[in-house]
């Protein structure tokens, strides 16, 4: 059937816009021709006919091929748009958790997946542990997260030490 559909396709071509989407439509029907322009990454095109031909069932389809489009392109924000556009914002979600985004993925979840917030708020904590390990991070250089924990460290202490004044002035030695 794939050969099959590339001749339709290829034909198509050679008939220019309408006539190709005719002859696509004719032989292959709309959800054949639309796959076909999404595959092309012709996503205007396939909206057009969807929406032109009676294919709006596909409308959804459509956003999340153009969604994972943006994505391989690196353009994240259009990507979580084509996604919730989609109805999947799990999918923008998971791609921001790949792209250590997890910010945009609780801030996603946030809006659009609210029984996801605890999984992605455990996954920040991770994550934020893993950066301090590792000093990867391009908003902290190695020396500002030793100072950070540094200054941590001093806090810990110093509530330490209030608890162990306080436990003198209260034992009866101290008296």
């Amino acid at each position: 059937k794939a050969g099959f559909e590339e001749v339709i396709f290829a034909w198509s071509k050679h008939l220019g816009k309408e006539k190709g989407a005719d002859f696509v439509l004719e032989f292959g029907g709309i959800k054949v021709a639309i796959d076909f322009y999404c595959d092309r990454c012709e996503f205007e095109r396939a909206f057009e006919l969807s929406k032109e031909r009676g294919g709006k069932a596909k409308i959804k389809d459509i956003h999340l091929k153009y969604g994972q489009f943006y994505e391989e392109q690196g353009n994240f924000p259009a990507a979580e748009k084509q996604y919730i556009l989609a109805g999947k914002p799990r999918e923008a979600i998971e791609m921001y958790k790949r792209e250590d985004k997890v910010l945009h993925a609780l801030r996603v979840a946030q809006e659009h997946e609210p029984a996801h917030v605890d999984d992605i708020e455990a996954s920040l904590q991770l994550t934020a542990l893993d950066l301090i390990n590792r000093s990867q991070t391009g908003l902290f250089s190695r020396r500002s997260i030793n100072a950070l924990q540094n200054d941590l460290s001093q806090r810990v202490n110093l509530r330490g030490n209030d608890r162990r004044m306080k436990h003198l002035k209260m034992s009866p030695r101290s008296r």
